[in-house]
């Protein structure tokens, strides 16, 4: 046995999981989907874009959309900054951002930790949400990065696609 078996079995059994924070609520995503945390970041706002787009930024000579989780859950919109975080999806290598309030930081978890959504969920929560951990600091309700997607949002028809208004643009 090499040293470097032993490695391989712990990381076939656990899974990093990076933790936001939105509106007081904890959620996890797989940190192998972050390329990079943007923080105090304020992306520029897409005339007539549907509410839970955030914005556009630039990020390493590519424009990225970047999706407001606030939005997405439901949440009113604030206006301090936020952190964006510039995900890639593994299948496509698409990059696109999400805006949260804070990361808090990065956990290791076993991968058998996760447990289902609760079937009371409404659509919404159940397309973006793919199972919860109970950690000792409390539940922390685990996103599905392939639903974050912008276009993904977009062709679910689940989130209300009416624009916000823009300041500083002729209504």
């Amino acid at each position: 046995m090499t040293s470097a078996e032993p490695v391989s079995k712990v990381q076939e059994t656990t899974l990093m999981i990076c933790i936001l924070q939105v509106d007081g609520m904890r959620f996890a995503i797989d940190a192998n989907c972050v390329c990079e945390v943007l923080g105090d970041t304020m992306p520029r706002p897409v005339p007539l874009a549907p509410g839970y787009i955030h914005g556009i930024l630039s990020y390493r000579g590519d424009i990225l959309t970047a999706l407001s989780l606030r939005k997405l859950l439901g949440s009113k919109a604030i206006a301090s900054k936020g952190c964006v975080l510039v995900l890639t999806d593994q299948e496509t290598d698409e990059r696109f951002g999400i805006v949260v309030d804070s990361v808090a930081g990065l956990m290791t978890l076993s991968r058998n930790a996760i447990e289902p959504n609760p079937g009371s969920l409404d659509p919404q929560s159940t397309f973006l949400f793919n199972g919860l951990y109970r950690t000792d600091s409390g539940l922390v309700v685990r996103l599905n990065p392939h639903h974050l997607k912008p276009l993904q949002i977009a062709n679910a028809g689940l989130f209300d696609p009416t624009p916000i208004a823009t300041a500083g643009w002729a209504q």
